[in-house]
């Protein structure tokens, strides 16, 4: 009964918004079946079980008062108990659980149990990495393992495999991803690949055995064999993932975040998109009270009612007028034509770091269409619709080039790149700054690693390379266009000295292309 209540216990602190340890469940009543079946006709051992999973699962119970003391990023605002029910089943995301097996989302052999697989060779095949043999040894051991195992108790191995399948090809089968997600979900795959570790180290065991069974005497050599083992199996693994683990000398997410940040005059508004380009941000703002006077909203989260309230509390001064009452009314409007929205504008051209002469529009017309997903006005156009309304001008405000131009195709016509940072100006197609994107292309942003051929660049950070690199080819047009025609050579230079090209492929062609046409342009 103690090992049943200790099990039940750790199933229910280990519950989370992701349930990937439920998968384990059927596992765990089948090892019951199998071990011990009498358990199912005791009634200790139900209230045992039912007071373990009780008392793990009122543990999270204290997200209430955690959530109730509005920490700065507060997900779902889970602080009554109405809303950490709500949490819980993810009503945000459509409630239901989120249990969506059928139909399938991909195709299951191609692209889902393929997913899994290249988890596992990832951690357990090292074939390709130069490893030939060696890299199959922790496969091949623990294969032995499950036939060291099943000569042992035929139970304890079904038991096992039974775990292992529903925590590999079960969590295939209940994350369903479709095609082309937007990351693995190998670390759901976690389980399984520490199971099958238990594996490895069983066949380790049975292999060391049958060895020194055979080696009669020889102390020295069998300590040799144990000693060969336990270094080459890990080693192997260190030698060929080190470099894409090793963090000691990268950069990219601090100094994406603070460039960004460098970007940006005092008391701005920035729309931001995802995770990677986000949470950098925030880190820089709650950690090292950096740039505090930056308002970092998120486009995606700001079609949730509880981000609107988090972002009213985290940024007092944000200018949207709107009370909490029309806040929990805000809903996707249908919305099927083509409607020109005016705003007045206000302020000099120097407020908008423009020339002198230039002339300012009375008001601006945004042509708001229906969004990317269907005939729909989704919430975040509502709100950044309205803060741009609110702000009348006061404040700078920016948007990411992270931010998909789909995602705010009524906006981009408005905004001026200035390097990380796009700014909102009132006149359509705005022309660049050449000062301001210099200052900040080349006396305020930190590359860090992109000069490196020894540090490993993730996606997102090769993205953000191209973006910069991007930047570079509109400050060269600003320059041709000032009469600046040797510039484009020196710009080339400098780009390749900050961020080599050959570190940011594949560059996509059309940005090829323009820094090419510039520069024969120049050279004409």
């Amino acid at each position: 009964m103690k090992w049943l209540f200790i099990t039940a216990l750790l199933f229910g602190l280990d519950f989370s918004v992701h349930r990937t340890n439920l998968l384990l469940l059927p596992g765990f009543l089948i090892w019951i079946l199998l071990r011990n079946p009498k358990t199912y006709l005791s009634v200790k051992g139900w209230v045992w079980g039912i007071l373990g999973l009780g008392m793990g699962l009122s543990f999270h119970l204290l997200t209430i008062p955690i959530a109730a003391r509005h920490p700065f990023l507060n997900a779902g605002d889970p602080s009554s108990f109405s809303k950490f029910w709500d949490y819980i089943s993810l009503k945000q995301y459509g409630g239901g659980w989120l249990i969506n097996i059928f139909p399938r989302k991909g195709a299951f052999w191609g692209i889902q149990v393929k997913d899994y697989l290249d988890t596992f060779a990832n951690n357990f095949l090292a074939i390709d990495r130069g490893w030939a043999i060696f890299g199959l040894l922790p496969t091949i051991l623990g294969i032995l393992g499950i036939i060291a195992i099943w000569k042992r108790s035929w139970r304890l191995t079904v038991g096992l495999l039974c775990l292992f399948l529903l925590s590999s090809l079960g969590a295939v089968i209940y994350f369903n991803i479709p095609p082309y997600y937007f990351r693995t979900v190998d670390r759901h795959y976690l389980p399984s690949l520490v199971i099958f570790s238990f594996f490895i180290t069983f066949g380790l065991i049975a292999f060391i055995k049958w060895a020194f069974d055979r080696i009669k005497g020889l102390l020295w050599l069998k300590i040799a064999v144990v000693v060969a083992l336990f270094i080459i199996i890990p080693g192997i693994r260190f030698f060929a993932d080190f470099k894409s683990i090793d963090g000691s000398r990268n950069y990219f997410a601090y100094d994406f975040a603070k460039n960004v940040m460098k970007t940006l005059p005092p008391n701005s508004i920035l729309f931001s998109n995802g995770d990677n380009d986000t949470y950098p941000l925030w880190y820089l703002q709650v950690v090292e009270h950096y740039r505090t006077d930056v308002a970092v909203l998120n486009l995606s989260l700001l079609n949730t009612t509880w981000f609107v309230e988090q972002a009213r509390r985290n940024y007092p001064s944000l200018p949207l007028k709107i009370t909490l009452d029309e806040i929990s009314q805000l809903r996707i409007k249908s919305w099927d034509d083509l409607t020109a929205v005016a705003v007045a504008v206000k302020g000099s051209p120097q407020s908008f770091d423009l020339a002198d002469t230039t002339s300012l529009p009375d008001s601006i017309h945004f042509r708001i269409s229906p969004s990317q997903y269907g005939p729909f006005l989704l919430i975040q156009d509502l709100l950044l619709l309205k803060i741009i309304e609110d702000n009348e001008w006061k404040n700078p405000i920016y948007v990411e080039p992270t931010v998909s131009p789909e995602n705010i195709r009524w906006l981009k016509p408005y905004l001026r790149n200035e390097g990380l940072a796009q700014r909102l100006i009132p006149l359509e197609s705005p022309p660049i700054n050449a000062e301001i994107l210099k200052a900040n292309l080349f006396e305020k942003y930190e590359y860090r690693g992109y000069a490196d051929s020894s540090v490993l660049i993730d996606e997102f950070s090769r993205m953000i390379g191209i973006n910069i690199y991007a930047s570079f080819i509109y400050l060269a047009t600003a320059e041709s266009q000032l009469g600046h025609y040797d510039g484009c050579e020196m710009l080339k230079k400098k780009i390749e000295l900050k961020i080599p090209h050959s570190r940011l492929q594949p560059i996509p062609q059309e940005i090829n292309n323009a820094f090419l046409r510039i520069c024969a342009s120049d050279s004409t």
